[in-house]
């Protein structure tokens, strides 16, 4: 019954949309956008979402499925970072495992996605997450970054499908690398890399070289259509050529890679 009423809400939602016109439309968006509702997360903590923008199912992936998990738990005192860090699901799930003696940097280019981060971050009176309102590539600079009128996390670096999507805008975001967010924050570890950057993944890891091949952080992050910029082949192999193993749950152009240095690899 409950999904009925759902349904059937969604559907009069629909068709009032539909009859209110352009300018209608433009208000109503706005208004939704100014509001946003709290979720109560499993541990006690609590984030602001923008159901609208789907940041309820990107939530539930790192909550409930735990799908950036076996590659293995943030652990007490570990460096974390966290690569898309959309509205903050991951790092607010990592920030309480690596404690007080842990850290989690957390990489986010979007202005809005940015602003919510930060909410989420101050409401549960984390100290150890630093927010860093940049994309990752493998060159410092700018960029033109795509943004999505249904869904912020699929907010993107353009790529060669944006020739044919004709709704979003666009805005110039900061770039760096890795490598330098290291040197610059004086991480002396780091632990884990999670990575959801919507295929620019293979830049962002190949501009993060040096620390990988220093580090050797197990990572964990989503793959996505040739088209997107990363094919996940390269990618793969990026990986492997550093000493990985590489494990991919999904299809054979989107899901999500685990990698962990293999036993033989280390020095």
């Amino acid at each position: 019954m409950a999904e009925t009423s759902s349904s059937r809400g969604r559907w009069l939602f629909g068709l009032f949309m539909a009859h209110i016109g352009y300018n209608g439309r433009v208000v109503v968006e706005k208004f939704l956008r100014a509001h946003t509702v709290v979720k109560h997360l499993p541990d006690g903590q609590s984030m602001l979402l923008r159901p609208w923008l789907g940041e309820t199912g990107a939530m539930s992936e790192v909550w409930e499925q735990e799908v950036y998990a076996p590659v293995g738990k943030p652990r007490d005192g570990e460096i974390i970072m966290d690569v898309g860090g959309h509205v903050g699901s991951f790092s607010l799930w990592a920030a309480p495992k690596v404690g007080g003696s842990g850290r989690v940097i957390t990489v986010e280019p979007d202005p809005a996605n940015a602003q919510m981060l930060r909410r989420n971050v101050s409401r549960n009176k984390h100290k150890n997450v630093t927010i860093l309102q940049v994309g990752l590539s493998d060159h410092s600079g700018t960029a033109t970054f795509r943004r999505d009128p249904q869904y912020s996390g699929a907010n993107h670096l353009q790529n060669d499908l944006d020739s044919t999507r004709v709704e979003g805008s666009s805005i110039t975001v900061e770039l760096t690398t890795m490598d330098e967010i290291v040197k610059a924050q004086g991480i002396q570890r780091l632990d884990m890399v999670k990575m959801d950057c919507e295929g620019a993944e293979l830049g962002a890891l190949r501009g993060g070289t040096e620390t990988l091949r220093r580090f050797h952080p197990r990572i964990a992050m989503e793959y996505h259509p040739p088209k997107c910029g990363s094919p996940p082949t390269e990618v793969k192999s990026f990986l492997e050529s550093l000493g990985y193993g590489v494990r991919g749950v999904g299809t054979e152009t989107q899901g999500i890679f685990y990698a962990n240095l293999k036993k033989d690899a280390k020095s």
